[in-house]
């Protein structure tokens, strides 16, 4: 998953699909 998704992936979308991830706010 690169950084750029980070601008299209906010919120629930990031929790839910990212929220593993530390970039998730």
């Amino acid at each position: 998953v690169s950084l750029e998704f980070e601008e299209v992936i906010t919120g629930a979308q990031c929790a839910e699909l990212y929220r593993s991830l530390f970039f998730c706010e």
